[in-house]
This record gives C-alpha cells, sequence and structure tokens, in this order.
C-alpha cells in the first residue's frame, strides 16, 4: 500500500511539472495565450481524478507553496518597473488605476455579486476585493501575445504589477475584519497601511541585503540567481510570518529597487558589455523560472475546483462577468483615464483588458477555507468557483478578443511585416535591399556614418533615432510599424545586448540575431532567435557576399548535397507572399512553401556553361 501511495505521489507531482511545462509550448503551436491552456490542462487534470492536489499537498502546503511562489513571481515582475521609463501620462494613469480603479471595481464586484448570487454583505464585499487583482501572471502573457502600443503596454503592466499586491492586502484586512465580526473604517484603513508598511519594510531590507552582498561577494550569474532568490524567499517569508500576504508587497518591492539600481558588482569587473551581458543573464534565468512557477499554480490551483463547484454557481456567474467586464472595468478606467492625454482608442483598449490570474485563485482558497473554518456562511463556499469561473471566462474573452480589438482601435504595434535592421555592413545592407525590393517596410540603424550613407545611397532609409531608447519609451516612434529587428551588425557582443534589449519590445518570437562566429562563445553571445542557420555569422556572409553570392528568390535547397550538389549553397532566409506578409527562417526551420508565396535566400550563381 506504502509503495503505491508513493507510486501516485510520484505520478501526480511528475503530471503538474510536465503540464506546467508543456502548456506554453502547446499554446505557442496553437497561438493561444498560455493561461487558457494551463486552466484547461490542470481543470482536466483534477476533474478526471488523475490529480488532486489536496490530496498530494495538503491545505497548509499549498498555501505556503503558493504564497513563496507568488512572492518569487511578483519579484520577478518589480525587476521590469524602471521608474525613468515612466511619463507624466502613464504615471498619473496606473496611479489611479491602483486606486480609483481599484475602489470601483472593488465596489462593483461586491454589489453584482450581492445581488447575483444572494451572498451575504460579508461574503460579496470579500469576492469584490479577491477580483480586484490582476496581475504580470496573465497580464504580461497576454500583452507579449497582443503586442498593444507602447503606452497601452506600459499602462497594463504597471497597473497588473501594482494591482496583485495591493488587491491581495486589500483583501486580507476584508477578510480579518469579517472573521472579527467588525468593519470599522478607521481601524481597518491602519490595518491596510501596516500591512503595505511591513511588506514594503522588509522589501527594502532585501533590497539593501542584495546590492551589499552582490558589491562584497562579486557574484557570477548562477550565484547572483541563487544568491538573490536566497535574499528574496527569506524576506518574503519574514513577511507574511509577521502578517499574511505581505510577502507580495516584499518580492515586488526588492524587484522594483534592483530595477531602479541594479547590482553592479557581477563579475567580471570591468568589462563593460560582458558585465551587462551577465547581468541581463540571471534576470533572464528568473524569468525563466517565474514563467514555470506560473504554470505549476495555474495547474494545482485549477485542478483544485471539481464540476459540481461550477454546477452550483449556475449560469448566472455569466451575467456577473458581463457585470465585471461590461460595466467595472470601463467605469473604473474612465474615471482613471480623465485628462491623462490617452487617445480614445488607447483608453477603450484598456477598458477592455483586465483578466484575473494566480493572486485571485490563492486568496479565494485561502479565504474560503478560513471562513469555513469560522463557520461563517452567507455563500462562502462560492468563493472558489465564482473566482475560476472569472478567471477563466476573462482569460478567454481578453485572450481571444485582445488581439482582434487591439487592431480594430488601432493601438496594435505589429506592422505588415517591417524590419528594422540593426547594422548597415554589406551584409545588412544586402539583406535590407532584398526585402525592400518586394515591398517590405525596412528601416537600418547603424552607429557608422560611412554604413549610413552608404545604406542611404543603395535606397534604404535609415533610422534617425536611438531604438534602444525609443523602444524603452512611451512616445509613438517609427518602432511602432515594424514587426521584426534583425541584428546582424559585425560586433557579436553589440549584437547579443542589442537582441535583448529589443525583445522586451518586439517580442521573443520577432527578434533575431546573426550566428556568432566561434563555438565557444556562442553560447554568452546567442540572447535571440538565430537567423538563417547557425554557420551563418556576419563573416561568413560577408565572405559569400564579397564572393558574388546574391539574396534573391530561389527554389526550396535539395534535401541533401548529392541531390542537386550546384545548389547546396543556397541558405534560406525568408518566406514572402505577395500580401506583403514575411516569416523570418531561424536556425532549424523549414522553408515550407505554400501557394503564392516564395523563398528569399542566398544563392551562389551557377557557373557559365562551357
Amino acid at each position: 500500500m506504502a509503495v503505491l501511495s508513493e507510486s501516485r505521489t510520484l505520478f501526480e507531482l511528475g503530471l503538474v511539472v510536465v503540464l506546467a511545462a508543456a502548456a506554453p509550448l502547446i499554446a505557442q503551436v496553437l497561438r493561444l495565450p498560455s493561461i487558457l491552456l494551463l486552466l484547461a490542462l490542470g481543470f482536466g487534470a483534477g476533474a478526471s481524478g488523475v490529480l488532486d492536489p489536496n490530496e498530494l499537498l495538503g491545505e497548509n502546503l499549498i498555501s505556503t507553496v503558493v504564497s513563496i511562489a507568488v512572492g518569487i513571481i511578483l519579484f520577478e515582475a518589480g525587476l521590469g518597473l524602471d521608474f525613468s521609463k515612466l511619463n507624466g501620462s502613464v504615471a498619473r494613469v496606473y496611479r489611479r488605476l491602483v486606486s480609483i480603479g481599484i475602489l470601483v471595481t472593488w465596489a462593483v464586484g461586491a454589489v453584482a455579486a450581492r445581488l447575483l448570487f444572494d451572498l451575504s454583505w460579508e461574503v460579496a464585499i470579500l469576492l469584490g476585493a479577491v477580483l480586484v487583482v490582476s496581475g504580470p501572471t496573465v497580464v504580461g502573457p497576454l500583452l507579449d501575445f497582443i503586442r498593444p502600443s507602447k503606452t497601452v503596454n506600459s499602462v497594463l503592466k504597471w497597473e497588473g504589477t501594482l494591482a496583485d499586491p495591493i488587491g491581495a492586502t486589500l483583501g486580507v484586512v476584508v477578510f480579518n475584519a469579517v472573521i472579527a465580526g467588525h468593519a470599522a473604517a478607521g481601524e481597518e484603513v491602519a490595518q491596510f497601511l501596516l500591512a503595505i508598511g511591513i511588506g514594503a519594510g522588509f522589501g527594502v531590507l532585501g533590497g539593501v541585503l542584495v546590492l551589499a552582498w552582490a558589491r562584497w561577494f562579486r557574484p557570477n550569474p548562477s550565484q547572483a540567481l541563487s544568491g538573490t532568490l536566497m535574499f528574496v524567499v527569506a524576506m518574503v517569508v519574514c513577511a507574511d510570518l509577521l502578517r499574511d500576504d505581505t510577502g507580495l508587497i516584499t518580492g515586488l518591492t526588492i524587484g522594483a529597487i534592483l530595477a531602479n539600481r541594479p547590482p553592479r558588482a557581477i563579475a567580471p569587473a570591468g568589462l563593460t558589455i560582458e558585465t551587462a551581458k551577465l547581468t541581463r543573464a540571471w534576470r533572464e534565468r528568473i524569468a525563466t523560472l517565474s514563467t514555470f512557477l506560473i504554470g505549476v499554480l495555474f495547474i494545482i490551483l485549477s485542478a483544485r475546483v471539481s464540476p459540481d463547484q461550477i454546477a452550483g454557481v449556475g449560469w448566472v456567474s455569466l451575467a456577473f462577468i458581463a457585470v465585471l467586464v461590461l460595466v467595472g472595468r470601463p467605469l473604473a478606467v474612465g474615471l482613471s483615464t480623465l485628462g491623462s492625454g490617452l487617445s480614445r482608442s488607447e483608453r477603450a483598449f484598456i477598458a477592455w483588458m483586465a483578466p484575473r490570474g494566480i493572486v485571485a485563485a490563492a486568496t479565494s482558497s485561502t479565504f474560503a477555507l478560513g471562513l469555513t473554518h469560522a463557520d461563517i456562511g452567507g455563500g462562502s463556499q462560492q468563493l472558489i468557483p465564482i473566482t475560476f469561473i472569472v478567471i477563466v471566462a476573462t482569460g478567454l474573452i481578453y485572450g481571444l478578443t485582445g488581439g482582434p480589438m487591439a487592431k480594430a482601435l488601432g493601438v496594435a504595434s505589429t506592422g505588415p511585416g517591417g524590419v528594422l535592421m540593426i547594422g548597415a555592413s554589406p551584409v545588412g545592407r544586402a539583406i535590407g535591399r532584398a526585402l525592400h525590393e518586394r515591398g517590405l517596410t525596412v528601416l537600418v540603424w547603424t552607429g557608422s556614418d560611412a554604413h549610413g550613407r552608404a545604406a542611404e545611397a543603395e535606397g534604404l532609409s535609415v533610422y534617425g533615432g536611438n531604438p534602444l531608447e525609443d523602444a524603452s519609451g512611451d512616445s509613438p516612434s517609427e518602432l511602432d510599424q515594424l514587426e521584426y529587428a534583425l541584428v546582424v551588425g559585425d560586433d557579436e557582443a553589440l549584437n547579443a545586448m542589442v537582441a535583448t534589449d529589443l525583445s522586451e519590445y518586439f517580442g521573443r518570437d520577432h527578434v533575431y540575431q546573426l550566428a556568432a562566429k566561434d563555438e565557444r562563445t556562442a553560447e554568452f553571445y546567442t540572447r535571440s532567435q538565430v537567423l538563417f542557420d547557425d554557420s551563418a555569422s556576419h563573416d561568413e556572409l560577408l565572405s559569400r557576399i564579397e564572393a558574388g553570392d546574391t539574396i534573391t528568390v530561389s527554389d526550396p535547397p535539395p534535401p541533401s548535397k548529392a541531390a542537386d550538389p550546384e545548389r547546396a549553397n543556397v541558405l534560406p532566409m525568408f518566406v514572402h507572399t505577395p500580401a506583403k506578409e514575411l516569416r523570418v527562417l531561424a536556425a532549424g526551420d523549414r522553408p515550407d512553401l505554400r501557394t503564392g508565396q516564395e523563398l528569399i535566400a542566398m544563392v551562389t550563381p551557377r557557373p557559365p556553361a562551357a
């Protein structure tokens, strides 16, 4: 029996990990937001009986794991809160959204829950507080999938990141008031501010400790990751032990401190480019860990919801969701963006984007258990299924309609296959000319005046600004009309840095760089998808161009050199259609052509016939 129990535990733990890792991969193939797959797989595993998180981990361990994991997730989200990137309008809007917007959402949700589900006022007010959160666990992946304009992206990112800890803290205060049987406004406001202070205080302490440790220890990227997480988890746990859920604020605060005053002692010292790359490397590893934790949490929490609980809520939940989506969110955004300077389209899209995520699921589970133990009725058993339905419904609504809505409102940043070329050496100019001749928008940026003049002489448009500054700012620019960034310069270290910086703006799937010429440094310098082929370094392409190779429309290369030795040097680069749609080929991609498509490739001319 013990062996069976151990086997079952092994199976369920393995299933959680496999589903959490598989969902984003399947979602990418299906071109769907990953949250939808995570929720579907988790709920399906729980409903079918193959996964029971309560039996596997127990209520207390689940609550503990969720608290620590969400603290780490919000720490990673805080690393994206660079205050230097905020302009006046964005700053005003996100501040209003996490103050006025939260209060409006709370009020609308509470009243709707009271009227539609016949909950007691105490439980309805608590549910309204739970549902004010949005969070980076869902907003971030949806924004990466939809890719709205910079201003919209910045507002929603800041709101989502800050709403989670504020909303969770609000929920804890309301929960404690319900349990205590009173709701004195002055006392609860004081408790709310105290909780914020505790979380922020431990966050400041954690940030100071990380900075001091990095300066003293001089860690490499692997040590920086483990050491930083050591301080983050320690401070999150300390804050939560002192006051429930304040660890969320702690994690976010540490991340924000490191984003605005990053550690400068990561080895090797004195090498500016390498130090910057190593700093980014440990942040990318934290982002990878955060993505995995999000998957694990969604699988575990969605598997805890049974079909009977969903059925018990009934069809009235659709009316509740309609109120949140069509009344609560537009009202909150409308009041928060008055006089902000945002366009009507930007305000409309922000009003159409308020998914709920992991913090809502976690807090509803914790509060429902606490209300049950305190023998408080009033519909408290409906907290979990209502929250789960809202998470699924808002994920479906915003995930499936966000992209079309962004395009319809004109706030989508994806242009008609436009390309930003970083680098204007003969390699960059040859690639740019081939795309420009087929009617595609091509902008070339280079730090070399000579290369810039040569590009203009060949009919290419040279980008006059600094793409890195424009990509990190919030003002409209020519970059908004582009879809891809191709980093093809002759400086591999610079290529790596630029590819990393542009990935945040264009999305990781839309930034490519040439392969490194040295296999020993390939891992260090490769920070995005490799263009064309692993052997297609800048030096290799340059030597082929100097030898007379051209970039032109071509038939696909043969499957083997023996099939057609004269065409063995065909290097596939792009798949293009007359509608000006472009698919960039990365290393390992097959240039499968459909009707009406053409292959753009680097071709070695056939020798003249004898």
